[in-house]
């Protein structure tokens, strides 16, 4: 089956896999369950429960509604839930009637495109359960691409997925997967199986994983289906304190409330950089508006080698943006900075050890600390 009529089977394909009868509407409704028992497994419910503490959640490819569901009646007041296929949405509806969400909940059937219609930043809460990885690549490329925009910047994103079939594998289970990962059942795309490395490579551009947990649906004995918490990666900005003045009030305060050094004194290191009177710089990151990262370049860090400078100091990341290499370009600008103007080697005092040799930096020596009762830790960069 040609690959660009993929998203038409399988639009038409889940309309009448995820249908309700009258009959099934009936029994549902006799049946009196609990929709604290409407997630395939704990792990999934604990997912969507978490989004109940949201004020707005996306449930995107959202089958028969449990976990939009799960988000409203655990507190969200505003859920919505879109699928492209007529016969979820119908089932959804149906179900978050039957469970009491429907003043919070709103259901809708949205072309494959609807998403690129969704205003920046309207969602702070996302999950997108078993669809990225029964759709084709370049559907599921679109949707991480979308979503992302679609999502603020504090976004709880929870996206799970089927287990990892290998090539190996399903060739042990007579199984064919075209093109090394599609498996096609009945001319239908059933599976895209990539390996949780893949799947982290595919999120990179948009997300960072925060945490994966794997889970078993109902009568699985190994929990292989992955469930990933994702973060929105911000658009960073890394740039010198000259390339933006205006920052210079805002960064003293900054580096202030995260060092405890008077605001007089960046104020005045930051001035004699602005006014040309030294090349050691102020060094900032920014998400939007807002400072997550800096550092800057000083004579001294405060310890008694006068004769080992100059010194990178203040170096912080926010610690909702660690994890994003943001202190590893700050460092590779500085010192790229510095050596433009003939300023080597730089110096640094710290108590870490293994971070700052990723980016080129070596352990020099051990010094003392003005004040300090102990030894610290001296490092160069040639």
């Amino acid at each position: 089956m040609a690959e660009r009529n993929d998203d038409q089977v399988l639009i038409d394909f889940w309309d009448k896999a995820l249908a309700l009868s009258e009959e099934d509407r009936q029994a549902c409704q006799e049946e009196k369950a609990d929709w604290r028992e409407l997630a395939p497994s704990e792990k999934l419910f604990r997912a969507a429960e978490s989004l109940g503490q949201k004020k707005k959640v996306l449930d995107y490819g959202c089958g028969n509604g449990w976990a939009g569901i799960i988000a409203a009646k655990s507190g969200c007041p505003d859920v919505t839930a879109v699928d492209v296929s007529a016969g979820p949405v119908e089932a959804a509806r149906f179900f978050a009637g039957l469970f009491g969400a429907g003043d919070r909940m709103q259901v809708r059937c949205e072309a494959p495109d609807w998403l690129k219609r969704v205003p920046d930043g309207t969602y702070d809460g996302l999950i997108c359960s078993n669809v990225l990885d029964v759709v084709p690549p370049e559907t599921a490329e679109a949707i991480l691409r979308e979503t992302a925009r679609a999502v603020t910047a504090d976004a709880d994103v929870i996206i799970s997925l089927n287990y990892y079939l290998s090539p190996e594998k399903a060739a042990a289970r007579g199984l064919e997967l075209k093109d090394g990962c599609k498996l096609y059942v009945d001319g239908v795309l059933r599976l895209v199986s990539r390996s949780d490395e893949e799947w982290a490579e595919n999120f990179s551009p948009y997300f960072t994983v925060e945490r994966l947990e794997y889970f078993a649906w109902p009568g699985e004995e190994t929990e292989t289906r992955r469930l990933f918490c994702l973060r929105k990666k911000a658009d960073l900005r890394c740039l010198t304190l000259r390339e933006a003045p205006e920052l210079m009030r805002p960064a003293a305060e900054w580096f202030h409330s995260k060092w405890g050094v008077p605001e007089e004194a960046y104020r005045e290191c930051m001035e004699a950089y602005l006014g040309g009177e030294t090349e050691y710089g102020w060094y900032l990151c920014l998400a939007g508006d807002q400072i997550v990262g800096g550092m800057g370049v000083i004579e001294n860090d405060f310890h008694d080698r006068k004769d080992l400078a100059p010194n990178v100091c203040a170096v912080y990341t926010e610690e909702a943006y660690r994890g994003r290499g943001i202190a590893g370009r700050l460092l590779n600008m500085v010192v790229d900075d510095m050596r433009g103007k003939g300023i080597s080697p730089l110096y640094l005092v710290t108590d870490h050890t293994g971070f700052y040799e990723r980016y080129g930096w070596e352990f020099l020596c051990m010094v003392q600390g003005d004040g300090e009762p102990d030894m610290t830790r001296m490092y160069i960069h040639r």
